[in-house]
């Protein structure tokens, strides 16, 4: 693959990789400091994401308007309702014949 058609996400993989190549870059990523400063990255960015969602849910709330897994498992309830009721409907047609 020539480098005009790697996406960014293949470039940003390939120079990882090229500087994990590095000494002072594995010695970086193994001090202790490294993995503490991670660990709370990622509790930072959990936390974030728990209070968007809460923010998200009260918004959605106070519009009176469903969450996106509300909608998609009422969805799948009328799904099942409706492959019910064209079930019932093929059982009377082939009752009345």
């Amino acid at each position: 693959m020539t480098e005009e058609k790697k996406t960014i996400k293949d470039r940003v993989i390939a120079r990882g990789m090229k500087l994990l190549e590095n000494p002072k870059v594995q010695e970086i990523l193994a001090s202790k400091k490294t993995e503490k400063i991670m660990e709370t990255g990622f509790s930072i960015a959990s936390t974030v994401i728990d209070v968007a969602n809460s923010a998200q849910d009260k918004t959605l709330n106070a519009l009176g308007l469903a969450k996106q897994e509300e909608i998609e498992k009422l969805q799948r309830e009328l799904d099942k309702i409706n492959q019910k009721i064209e079930e019932l409907k093929k059982a009377q047609e082939a009752d009345a014949e």
